[in-house]
């Protein structure tokens, strides 16, 4: 299943240098994202679901994303502040609110 991972993210990668701009397809660097983040690759989700949240500050699945990798990399006031923000958008978001909740304990 990593390899399968692996394959997406170079795949997702390829169309988007070759054949689309950031405008056009934010849902397709997410889904980049989330298979960096489903083979371990926590800095290349922050950086990509960075650059989302730059042209989309309203991508709620970004942000919950992306506070899950800064979680995952132990930095956890930057995990509450992106969890935090995207409750400011949504407070009922499931997402972010258990994110959010994980890190109180």
């Amino acid at each position: 299943q990593q390899s399968d991972w692996s394959a997406a993210i170079q795949h997702f990668g390829n169309v988007l240098t070759n054949y689309a701009t950031l405008g056009d397809t934010p849902d397709l660097l997410f889904m980049k994202s989330q298979a960096e983040y489903n083979v371990g690759d926590y800095y290349g989700t922050i950086s990509d679901t960075g650059k989302i949240l730059k042209s989309y500050p309203q991508h709620l699945e970004a942000y919950q994303l992306r506070g899950e990798a800064y979680f995952r990399l132990n930095e956890m006031d930057m995990a509450q502040k992106h969890f935090r923000e995207g409750l400011k958008l949504d407070p009922e978001h499931g997402g972010c609110k258990e994110g959010h909740r994980l890190l109180k304990k």
